[in-house]
């Protein structure tokens, strides 16, 4: 019986003397880990993606008049702009630019609806700025006059005439070269009509009043 005890002893000693050498060598292989206690690394902020710029596309318009056989037309196209002027594009019969011209918001471009001459070798527009109507007049096929101004200045004509009457509006043709021209006296009454003869751009003062 004892030494049955003694034995028992020795298998127990064994045993505990291998489960000690495994767990020292399982220990061993165990990689060391280290604990901080600093605190952990704050997040970066998020990237902000800036909104795409849109490029701004100007709008444009066009309107036309034509002459009283039907044979010609005069175009006029109005781009509007950013900055909220309007750049206006004048030519004739569907042919190339003849005339440019950039004006503000409160001034425009017009086609007056009897702008053709009746043999349509003219016609003319008119500017409304804010210091009174300008009228221009052009050759149809968009060349130049005979001393090379690529049109004729009618209100500038009349101003140059140092009239006392003011400059009211011109009416129309009164003939195959002649375009009429009404003024207003200084009491606000009807002045002095004149004839603007083309293509040499001379004014003729009437007797009677358009």
């Amino acid at each position: 019986m004892v030494k049955k005890l003694e034995i028992d002893a020795l298998l127990f000693m064994i045993v505990g003397a291998f489960v000690g050498m495994f767990l020292v060598v399982y220990v061993k292989q165990q990689p060391v880990r280290f604990y901080s206690s600093a605190a952990a690394p704050v997040a970066s902020a998020p990237t902000i993606t800036p909104t795409p710029t849109v490029s701004f596309q100007p709008t444009t318009a066009t309107t036309s008049q034509i002459s009283s056989d039907g044979t010609h037309k005069v175009n006029l196209k109005t781009i509007h702009n950013q900055d909220l002027t309007n750049t206006y594009e004048v030519s004739a019969d569907n042919g190339t630019t003849i005339y440019t011209k950039t004006l503000g918001a409160d001034e425009t471009v017009t086609i007056p609806f009897n702008t053709w001459e009746p043999q349509n070798r003219f016609f003319f527009i008119q500017e409304n700025l804010s210091d009174g109507p300008k009228v221009l007049v052009f050759n149809a096929d968009g060349s130049a006059f005979g001393s090379g101004e690529p049109y004729l200045d009618l209100t500038d004509a009349y101003t140059k005439l140092g009239s006392n009457d003011t400059y009211d509006a011109a009416t129309g043709w009164a003939g195959y070269n002649i375009i009429v021209i009404n003024t207003k006296a200084s009491d606000g009454t009807q002045g002095t009509s004149y004839w603007y003869e083309l293509p040499y751009g001379s004014l003729i003062p009437l007797a009677t009043k358009f």
